[in-house]
């Protein structure tokens, strides 16, 4: 019997330093703008902040896209907005900074075999469409291979964006950050010159979405980064064929967001099928559909961040199709790194993301068995089956997925753990409506909080205080989920399902490495050509890592109008199945799109509970036994 829960210590936080313990490495310092040091300009100063000052001293407005949560259509609002720019004449260039799963070149429609070049004056960007000038880690590497930077190497590339690319004169230039608070927004703000800078913050309409936007604006306001606005994307679906507005995302309108934290509102975009069929060909929506839904709502968002009052008509006149570069590229040497150390001095494998495919260093196994490996060894032997849900993109439903297989598990009577790895963007305690708990110890160890049907449950969202921006590095987050496996009571268990961030950064390494008998994962994506290739990026991680695939589930599968009960298939014209067999992986199921989802995610009661006899709750529940026979063949 253990204590009575008052009598039980709440953790008020894992795995944090209390003092500074400076060494005045302020470069890598995830603390550098809450640090009170009179050093620490000077200090970052000698690195190349005067050098990437001068690079961008020729650029007007530099303008960084954030979105607390994956999937609120971040990259294909920058990419769209970029080309609207681009059409109004504006000079434009664009930085996606998505290391993991850099997705811009697709969405502006650039060949697959574009390739950085330098010159004598530096680093060349690919030209994409109206002459936009793009920089993406995906001109370094291969469509299919899977991208694995750690911090070091993440900010060593970003400085290189930044300091050496051949930008020259420009009206904005975009920055595409990826989801959240982690290393490479600190260190973009780190480097950039504020007066030129503005924030534009993406969101949907969905209470847990703006929940987490909130903390990418705490963020900003403590460390005064200029905030240009809000804006509220995929708020509502219009069926083509009857012109019907459903809210698939509904509750917490961002204008509530806007007024609640003082930002400036700019707008909503609607989720409209004109805007995926643009997107899946790289070409801007406004020149392809003119008068769509999504392209009166880009206009107007434009016309607000340039001051500009045009029409979709006076721009079609304005704009050039050309998708041809205007420099001949053909003879100069291309780039085939930026600023990354390939080689092995420390023996430090805890923090190398080439673990899985380094063939120099014999005895790294051994090497790296001295983190806590017998202590996560002996707590994990009490669990029979561990499975982690991945997916390449954020957005794709990855932990609603997560949070309702693991509960039809528990339904059906298996003792059933859940660890939340998002520390950026943590939403499994809102999902199962176990929000506002907090975290016991015990001389066992961590206390999970329960959850529906007994499941156990592990986040950063039962330490994080409300709306409170999480800027942790790789070694902390390595020191966290470390906690999670090593010093929490999760007691004899039958089934682990461990929710990971979207790509394939440090905790999904870390995750791998810690768990070599992790017995297999269940991909998650959506049915856009977009999400099926960043999926194939992440895939040859695992197979480095040698861990079994179960399956993919196929989300946000089409959806029927209430109005006119015509199905439209939102993001794809392919099935599920016939995605899965693209992906040369087993199909484990389709989740069609349903606004009751959403409406039940922002309850905090999962959908399986809240609908049980919803089709969507039927799949769910044909997922889960596909998992189950799949266990039962081996």
């Amino acid at each position: 019997m253990k204590k009575h829960e008052e009598d039980v210590p709440d953790i008020l936080n894992i795995n944090v330093e209390v003092g500074w313990n400076c060494n005045y490495d302020c470069k890598n310092c995830y603390r550098f703008f809450e640090c009170r040091s009179p050093f620490k300009e000077q200090i970052i100063a000698r690195g190349r902040i005067a050098e990437i000052r001068k690079n961008l001293s020729k650029i007007e407005t530099i303008l960084v896209i954030m979105g607390g949560k994956g999937g609120v259509g971040k990259s294909t609002l920058s990419s769209q907005l970029a080309m609207i720019f681009a059409q109004q004449g504006y000079g434009v260039g664009i930085v996606d900074s998505d290391f993991h799963g850099p997705s811009i070149p697709k969405l502006l429609g650039i060949k697959e075999n574009e390739k950085l070049v330098t010159s004598y004056e530096g680093i060349l960007p690919v030209e994409g469409p109206w002459g936009i000038k793009v920089v993406s880690v995906h001109f370094l590497s291969g469509a299919r291979e899977s991208i694995s930077r750690f911090d070091g190497s993440k900010r060593e590339a970003l400085e290189g964006f930044l300091a050496h690319v051949c930008y020259g004169k420009l009206d904005f230039l975009l920055v595409d950050l990826p989801p959240g608070t982690g290393s490479e927004t600190i260190n973009l703000f780190k480097y950039l010159p504020i007066h030129k800078v503005g924030v534009l913050v993406v969101t949907t309409s969905s209470e847990l979405s703006q929940k987490v936007a909130s903390r990418c604006i705490s963020l900003c306001q403590g460390i005064s980064i200029p905030i240009l606005g809000l804006v509220e994307n995929m708020s509502g679906f219009t069926c083509p064929h009857c012109g019907y507005i459903t809210p698939i995302f509904q509750s917490g309108a961002g204008k509530e967001l806007a007024k609640k934290t003082g930002t400036r509102y700019l707008g909503n975009i609607p989720l409209d099928i004109h805007l995926r069929k643009a997107s899946d060909q790289g070409d801007s929506v406004l020149a392809s559909f003119p008068e769509s839904p999504a392209s009166l709502s880009f206009l107007k968002l434009s016309n607000k961040l340039t001051e500009k009052k045009l029409t979709s008509t006076s721009l079609q006149s304005q704009r050039s199709f050309s998708k041809v570069s205007s420099v001949d590229r053909s003879t100069m040497p291309e780039v085939l790194e930026i600023n990354l150390d390939l080689g092995c001095h420390e023996r430090r494998c805890d923090d190398c993301s080439r673990y899985f495919t380094c063939t120099s260093y014999p005895a790294k196994k051994n090497h790296y068995k001295g983190v806590r490996h017998d202590k996560i060894e002996k707590r994990m032997s009490l669990i029979r089956r561990k499975i982690a849900v991945v997916s390449g993109k954020g957005g794709v439903g990855k932990s609603t997925i997560s949070a309702n297989l693991a509960l039809c598990l528990a339904r059906q009577g298996h003792h059933v753990g859940l660890i939340d790895s998002d520390f950026h963007g943590p939403c499994i305690p809102k999902l199962l409506g176990i929000e506002g708990k907090r975290l016991k110890i015990t001389r066992e160890g961590i206390q999970p909080v329960e959850g529906p049907f007994g499941t156990k449950v592990i986040s950063m969202g039962f330490v994080l205080e409300e709306g409170k921006a999480i800027t942790w590095f790789h070694d902390m987050k390595r020191g966290a989920l470390g906690d999670f496996l090593a010093e929490v009571d999760y007691g004899g268990l039958d089934w682990l399902i461990l929710d990971l961030p979207p790509g394939t950064g440090s905790e999904n390494y870390n995750i791998l490495r810690d768990l070599p008998q992790l017995d297999g994962v269940v991909v998650v994506t959506i049915p856009s050509q977009l999400s099926l290739q960043v999926v194939e990026r992440g895939l040859s991680l695992y197979r480095q890592a040698k861990v079994p695939v179960l399956g993919v589930v196929v989300n946000m599968a089409g959806f029927i109008c209430h109005q006119c009960n015509t199905l439209t298939e939102v993001f794809s014209e392919k099935k599920g199945k016939e995605l899965a067999e693209d992906l040369e992986l087993p199909w484990l199921g389709d989740i069609p799109l349903d606004e009751r989802i959403s409406a039940s995610c922002d309850k905090g009661v999962p959908f399986i509970i809240q609908y049980p006899d919803l089709p969507v709750t039927r799949k769910m529940i044909e997922i889960a036994d596909s998992i189950l026979n799949h266990f039962e063949r081996v």
